[in-house]
């Protein structure tokens, strides 16, 4: 049976999916460039990928920011809205697991983003539930971690954008279901699963080459294998995302 799909569902989707990608490309550039990481692993990728997003310091297009920033919304949204279905349901919750848990991934994304511009983004306080205490601590750890985005960026420099092509081999799967068509559709018209890669080959100046992948394995995923440098984002893990979204 045909289904519409809302945009609203949809960029929900391809916020979560940007997020995701930039997760995994965090991975790569602590990999490939052997970046010092003293703490957990997961979440200094979170903060890079927030980062990459949030960030003044990183170049943005015409309108670029506000569209960055609905990203990290939804992405910490879909945290949240996981870790508060899990609880409800009484899920067990593998605390041993490297990620933080989704609640505290919600917060400190939704922290980030109001750090960098807390005048503007009044609204993470009063609709996203963001905590006084938290928010006054907030345009501080926005520094901090800018600041070492910006050490990534001048220690690694950047390559050209032909080189960053001649850097990764792009592969698509078929969508399986009308909402992964329907997601697919909206990244190719944005342009931004070629593109955020190609950016961060660039401007990080990973040199050894690499697949980056958009298929079906299966599974509700994303990762780096650095064995056999693939890059993927599963494409169940689309559906995943629009079933939380069915959940707000």
């Amino acid at each position: 049976m045909a289904q519409q799909f809302s945009d609203d569902s949809i960029d929900f989707v391809v916020g979560s999916v940007e997020f995701t990608l930039l997760h995994e490309l965090a991975h790569l550039i602590i990999s490939e460039r052997e970046v010092p990481v003293l703490g957990p692993i997961e979440s200094t990728a979170d903060y890079i990928a927030t980062m990459i997003l949030v960030s003044d310091d990183i170049e943005k297009g015409e309108d670029g920011q506000e569209v960055l920033n609905s990203f990290v919304k939804s992405a910490a949204t879909a945290f949240g809205l996981s870790w508060q279905l899990s609880t409800e349901r009484n899920i067990e919750i593998p605390y041993w697991r490297t990620h933080s848990l989704e609640i505290q991934r919600f917060y400190s994304m939704i922290c980030l983003l109001y750090g960098s511009d807390p005048e503007s983004n009044q609204d993470l306080i009063t609709q996203y539930g963001l905590p006084e205490r938290r928010a006054a601590s907030c345009k501080n750890e926005y520094a901090i971690a800018n600041r070492g985005l910006n050490w990534l960026l001048e220690e690694f420099g950047t390559r050209s954008q032909t080189e960053a092509q001649d850097v990764v081999n792009f592969e698509y799967g078929e969508p399986e279901s009308l909402l992964q068509s329907a997601v697919l559709t909206r990244i190719e018209e944005l342009g931004i699963f070629e593109s955020t890669v190609l950016a961060v080959v660039r401007d990080l100046g990973i040199s050894n080459s690499f697949t980056a992948t958009i298929r079906s394995c299966n599974s509700p995923q994303a990762d780096w294998v650095e064995s056999s440098r693939e890059l993927g984002v599963c494409l169940e893990l689309l559906d995943a995302f629009y079933s939380v979204w069915l959940e707000l």
